[in-house]
């Protein structure tokens, strides 16, 4: 069973993550950015369970072994998170492609800069008399509020893929002699 193009949306996966990484650093620069790269993720990752789920030769072995073999191997309370995971990203992917976009929050960080700052994004250099307070600047962070609990965006990503890339590599493993 060939599950070359399930691995390749892994990788394009990965590659809007690790964007993502990047982006989420950045004081300076386009904030949109960080959004292109999440909805990117979303359906590069989302194409990964639909290929298992819908495409022949997958389909017809994928969906009883998620259920019977990967879902059974996994210890309760990880199976109830990961399936949890696994439906919130699939909400998620619809609502950014379908709907009105992702649900994800900006937040600002104040970081206190008193002679300079540097990121991915750029330097920072701050003039002021030695007792002036410090300059405050402003970056984003992101998050999603999953099962009621609000996690840093890149974070949840990264654990969702995690899940899908150990869920591929089980299901190859299982249907490869």
């Amino acid at each position: 069973m060939d599950v070359s193009i399930v691995e390749r949306k892994l990788r394009e996966a990965r590659f809007f993550l690790d964007h993502m990484r990047v982006q989420e650093g950045k004081a300076f620069g386009e904030r949109e950015r960080y959004d292109f790269y999440l909805s990117a993720f979303l359906s590069a990752s989302r194409s990964v369970l639909q290929k298992l789920e819908e495409f022949e030769p997958f389909a017809k072995f994928f969906m009883p072994w998620r259920s019977r073999v990967w879902s059974q191997a996994l210890p309760k309370p990880e199976r109830k998170a990961a399936n949890r995971l696994i439906e919130f990203f699939r909400v998620e992917r619809n609502l950014e492609v379908h709907e009105s976009g992702s649900r994800r929050i900006e937040r600002e960080t104040s970081i206190p800069i008193r002679s300079s700052y540097s990121d991915r994004s750029g330097n920072w250099f701050v003039y002021s008399p030695p007792d002036a307070p410090p300059t405050e600047l402003i970056v984003p962070a992101y998050y999603l509020t999953i099962d009621g609990s609000e996690r840093p965006a890149t974070e949840a990503c990264a654990q969702y893929l995690g899940l899908l890339e150990r869920m591929v590599a089980k299901f190859k493993t299982d249907h490869h002699p």
